[in-house]
């Protein structure tokens, strides 16, 4: 287990009220994922869905796997979600989307780094704008953390 894991897993263990968890994915699941869209995850998003699948705290949904029917899925799953924003505005196949930036922008994770880094992908001109943290665990640790110092 990663420290970012842990430290996150703490986190949600010490604020269940608010918290939002999801099911933990399977490595069935998420092999189904990773071939459904072509990539290969990298370890720290793996253990982030074998944990939870989903997670939300607040207003904040970090996308994951939330079912199998990736076809027609919903939020907060990301695999289906990933798959309808490469037909709709060609996000690049190595980005999974794990958090809706009010449409404008996605945080995504980089499959094509090994560390899971999570990248800002910009709607309008279609590129990577920054990195948001090193892999999933940390971007939710920061956005958890901002958004209870400010609640």
């Amino acid at each position: 287990m990663s420290t970012e894991l842990a430290d996150l897993a703490r986190l949600v263990d010490a604020h269940p009220d608010i918290f939002d968890v999801g099911v933990p994915a399977s490595p069935d699941a998420i092999t189904a994922a990773e071939r459904f869209l072509g990539v290969e995850f990298p370890a720290s998003f793996v253990e982030y869905l074998a944990c939870w699948g989903n997670l939300a705290v607040g207003p904040l949904e970090f996308y994951g796997i939330a079912g199998s029917d990736f076809e027609d899925g919903s939020i907060p799953d990301g695999v289906w979600f990933t798959h309808v924003k490469r037909q709709e505005i060609g996000l690049p196949k190595p980005l999974v989307i794990v958090l809706n930036n009010d449409g404008d922008e996605f945080y995504c994770v980089d499959t094509t780094h090994t560390g899971g880094r999570v990248v800002v992908w910009d709607v309008c001109s279609r590129a990577i704008v920054s990195v948001k943290g090193d892999n999933v665990c940390r971007l939710i640790l920061q956005e958890a953390n901002d958004w209870l110092k400010d609640s």
